[in-house]
């Protein structure tokens, strides 16, 4: 990139507004960015935002913020995922992601059992495209609490 260049952002988001029922939107939005001329007054939300940007981690990782496990139940109707978090407080949240914009899962609630240490959370393998199956999927699952983020992308099994 050339510094004495202005540069253009483009972006294009497509989401879900769920509650119920998840309805599809999409947003797209531009951002013209002057020469660079040094240390900007926007500099520190910049690097604030940086920090809720996900980091990728394995299954298991360690650290304050970590998905520690993944297992799938079978015997309810449908079959749920439920999800074991380690976090430095209460206020983490769980979402979860299939494999294509077309999958539409729940948002994952937490649910009591978790080892200590660790919060729990369960969601339906509910809102799967007409057709479509949950075996082998790849899902991604990104956990949040108000000064971290991780990522971790799973095989359903």
């Amino acid at each position: 990139m050339d510094a004495k260049k202005p540069v253009l952002l483009r972006l294009k988001l497509d989401y879900a507004i769920c509650e119920k029922l998840c309805v599809p939107a999409e947003a797209t939005i531009e951002l013209a960015l002057g020469t660079f001329k040094g240390a900007t007054s926007g500099d520190a939300a910049l690097a604030g935002a940086e920090t809720r940007v996900p980091r990728v981690t394995k299954l298991g990782a360690g650290g304050p913020l970590a998905i520690k496990a993944v297992r799938r139940e079978e015997d309810s109707k449908p079959p749920r995922v439920v999800v074991d978090v380690a976090a430095p407080s209460d206020a983490v949240e769980l979402f979860a992601e299939g494999p294509t914009p077309q999958w539409a899962l729940p948002v994952p609630t937490k649910i009591d059992g978790a080892p200590a240490g660790q919060q729990r959370f369960a969601f339906e393998l509910d809102g799967l495209p007409p057709g479509e199956s949950d075996r082998g999927a790849l899902l991604t699952l990104t956990a949040t609490t108000p000064g971290d983020a991780v990522e971790v992308a799973i095989r359903l099994d």
